[in-house]
């Protein structure tokens, strides 16, 4: 379990994985990640939102070469 934003936050497997494709390429699309993690999408987008209003998503950034 972490603590973030004072809050404890749970994270199972599948937002493990999220995070980690997310890292990866955070342009994948929701559709994308579902398939990914085997939840629909609806499910994907809400667990996304959650790590970002737990602070565990802060920001999206480019990396330039």
């Amino acid at each position: 379990m972490k603590r973030l934003r004072n809050e404890n936050v749970d994270l199972d497997a599948a937002d493990l994985k999220l995070l980690r494709l997310l890292e990866m390429d955070a342009r994948t699309s929701t559709a994308e990640l579902a398939r990914a993690v085997g939840l629909s999408a609806p499910s994907v987008a809400e667990r996304i939102r959650k790590l970002q209003e737990n602070g565990v998503i802060e920001a999206y950034t480019v990396r330039i070469n």
